[in-house]
């Protein structure tokens, strides 16, 4: 079963819908991580990365260095794993304060 058809019986059905071969709906983690500031983020950022590994996910590191780069960052990923994608990941690895992330700029 491919993305296309998963879409068509979402609405029909009240479970979410894994299909039992998944070579086409495969598990991605996206990580998003920042240097500016941050020892050891690109560590970080590396260890996450094989833990998501070890549990089956493909993974895709970004470094980001303002909003306006990650927004992009993140359509461009998502436009690109949108024929093959089950499940993303996100992990947004920031730093900051009151709610804001701490970037660069």
């Amino acid at each position: 079963m491919g993305i296309e058809e998963i879409k068509e019986l979402s609405p029909l059905s009240k479970t979410y819908i894994v299909p039992h071969i998944q070579l086409r709906s495969k598990r991605y983690g996206l990580i998003l991580y920042n240097k500016y500031r941050r020892n050891g983020a690109e560590d970080e950022a590396n260890s996450l990365g094989q833990s998501l590994e070890a549990a089956g996910f493909s993974v895709i590191k970004f470094e980001w260095k303002d909003a306006t780069g990650l927004m992009a960052i993140i359509e461009d990923v998502v436009a690109t794993l949108s024929t093959d994608c089950l499940l993303l990941l996100v992990s947004l690895m920031p730093h900051g304060s009151r709610g804001m992330l701490g970037a660069s700029n």
